[in-house]
């Protein structure tokens, strides 16, 4: 309950600054086989960089019945358009990357449950529609430590499903706000 309590005051203080630029804010979802969220975009028009706030749900055992209980974390990113084209549609496309950070309450590869605290990385196309709707499809990956409890002493190991899953492709469904 108290790690919830964290992630809701840390997902306010960083929605804050993608709140203060001045462009097009979007909302929407995003799904992929590792994980599922929500997802806040601001772009700042003048500078071609946006702010990307995504509150997840993480998947890791929960299709193979392993486990009945999704883990959960608030990845923040910031990210640089590289690249623009216009389709002939009149569908903007734009190529992104940019760094990030994930931190949240995770299961690791071998099935323990344990804080999670990483750098990510993400990748991809982001399409952005004349009728107010965008959609994304990119990749992340997360680098980065798991915390967990071995004969009643916590220690740190390296977190291997944010490197593992980072080819799963994550499609993102965003709706202009204005």
């Amino acid at each position: 309950m108290r790690c919830r309590r964290v992630i809701a005051v840390i997902s306010v203080f960083l929605l804050c600054p993608g709140v203060l630029f001045a462009g097009d804010k979007y909302l929407g979802t995003f799904y992929s086989f590792k994980n599922s969220g929500v997802c806040f975009l601001s772009i700042n028009d003048s500078s071609r960089q946006f702010s990307k706030t995504d509150l997840i749900l993480d998947f890791s055992g929960l299709f193979s019945g392993v486990t009945d209980m999704p883990g959960y974390s608030l990845r923040y990113a910031r990210g640089s358009f590289l690249r623009d084209w216009e389709l002939p549609t009149g569908t903007k496309m734009h190529l992104f990357a940019g760094p990030g950070a994930l931190g949240g309450y995770l299961r690791d590869f071998d099935g323990v449950y344990g804080p999670t605290f990483a750098m990510s990385g993400m990748a991809g196309l982001f399409f952005e529609m004349e009728r107010g709707v965008s959609l994304s499809l990119s990749f992340s990956a997360d680098l980065g430590v798991h915390v967990k409890s071995i004969q009643g002493r916590n220690t740190l190991r390296l977190y291997r499903n944010g490197l593992i899953r980072s080819f799963s492709p994550e499609v993102h469904i965003l709706f202009r706000l204005r």
